[in-house]
């Protein structure tokens, strides 16, 4: 987790705080240089949630310095300054173009703006993390402008319909809209298509009838097999790290701490912040439920180092293996999740619970705290899976896949040269 990031200062006649309608970008004019590789990317939110999610992964937006320049279209009015958003680039030179939240009354107008944007920018690839209207919009560029369009799939859409929605009426009725007139034309306009998790794979086949390439997310090894032992956390402790949302079931780990002799420390901060603290209380837990909403990220792993055990009861059907689940493997923690209905997991039959229930969570948590020698054991299998999750290997075949779309198109300044002759 980050701490505070500072927003940009909003210049005076704006709307919402940005100058969106009057100027194509906001922070920085475009770069003459003719050469470069760009892209245009359309995150999920607002690119101040990296600090929430406390994902911020050197290069994240750019595998291996691919790209020189990189336009992001995001979906809210005020959002980071390109100097705070620059790790997750690397050098390429950054511009953020904020569109406003996306809803389907304005969906059109919207789309309009983009498609302004991504022609003046003149991407080489333009990429979505998501098949929804963000998706959406990326796509209606891909097409109108003739560039290759790549989407990412971070999280299983028919799980959250099966859902409800998580408990939100409105949400579940956007999700229906989507999933019958937003997300199939997604998915087939994409030139490549890249899951997280294996459970998304029947969901891309239904609708492609191709399977999608799985892409895990990375995490830095070396980083999170360090750290140092922080005596100030009380002992045993259980961790669990994620967003307070339904997804991540941390009700149910807390209310298995009722049987369990150790502290829990939760890490993450969301909608349900008010109501899991509620919970702890009501239960009498609430000294053995530790709270924190935030963590620098430069010292995240140190909790992890510091704990006895991770556990998260997260839904299964939606994600197969969350970040902080392959975060937890590359410390070496023993692990207690819901059991996946995938091979990413083989080998952890003993250590894995099986039924997304509080007492089962309670008996895998206390077979691991009482028995040191398997702690270590599963310790050293949760070190041997994590080399799947290395973040070398994701950022080099996305390096990879975006060689391989560009070069399905000639470079920018062969495209002005053709323009001119025609």
């Amino acid at each position: 987790m980050c701490g505070s990031w500072p927003r940009v200062p909003a210049p005076a006649g704006t709307r919402h705080g940005i100058a969106w309608a009057a100027r194509p970008c906001l922070y920085l004019a475009p770069c003459a240089n003719p050469a470069a590789l760009r892209a245009c990317i359309f995150p999920n939110g607002p690119l101040y949630t990296h600090q929430k999610k406390g994902y911020v992964i050197p290069g994240y937006y750019n595998p291996g310095d691919f790209f020189d320049e990189i336009d992001f279209l995001v979906p809210a009015w005020e959002d980071l300054a390109p100097s705070e958003v620059q790790i997750l680039c690397g050098r390429a030179r950054v511009r953020i173009h904020p569109i406003g939240r996306i809803n389907a009354l304005n969906l059109r107008s919207r789309t309009r703006k983009a498609v302004e944007i991504a022609r003046n920018a003149q991407p080489d690839v333009i990429r979505a993390y998501n098949p929804f209207y963000g998706g959406y919009i990326a796509a209606r560029c891909a097409r109108e402008l003739g560039i290759p369009f790549w989407v990412s799939l971070h999280t299983q859409p028919d799980g959250n319909r099966d859902r409800g929605g998580g408990r939100s009426l409105g949400r579940l009725l956007v999700l229906k809209y989507t999933g019958m007139f937003v997300e199939p034309f997604v998915l087939k306009q994409a030139d490549k298509v890249t899951a997280r998790y294996s459970t998304i794979i029947p969901y891309v086949k239904r609708h492609t009838g191709k399977n999608p390439e799985i892409i895990y997310g990375g995490v830095d090894l070396a980083r999170f097999g360090g750290g140092s032992t922080m005596d100030s956390l009380p002992r045993p402790l259980v961790l669990s790290v994620g967003r307070l949302t339904a997804v991540k079931g941390h009700g149910t780990l807390i209310n298995a701490m009722k049987d369990v002799d150790a502290h829990l420390l939760i890490i993450g901060d969301g909608e349900l912040h008010g109501e899991l603290r509620g919970l702890a209380e009501k239960i009498g837990i609430s000294k053995r439920v530790i709270f924190k909403q935030n963590v620098p990220h430069s010292s995240i792993h140190d909790y992890y180092r510091s704990a006895d055990v991770f556990a998260l009861a997260y839904n299964p059907r939606v994600e197969n293996v969350p970040i902080p689940v392959m975060e937890a493997m590359a410390s070496g923690l023993p692990l207690v999740v819901p059991r996946p209905a995938a091979e990413e997991f083989d080998g952890f039959e003993d250590a894995a619970v099986h039924a997304d229930d509080p007492a089962s969570f309670a008996a895998g948590i206390n077979m691991l705290l009482s028995d040191k020698g398997l702690r270590k054991k599963y310790a050293g299998k949760s070190r041997d899976k994590a080399a799947a999750f290395d973040i070398g290997r994701t950022a080099s075949r996305e390096a990879e896949i975006y060689a391989e779309l560009a070069g399905r198109r000639p470079r920018a300044s062969a495209r002005r040269g053709q323009a001119a002759r025609s």
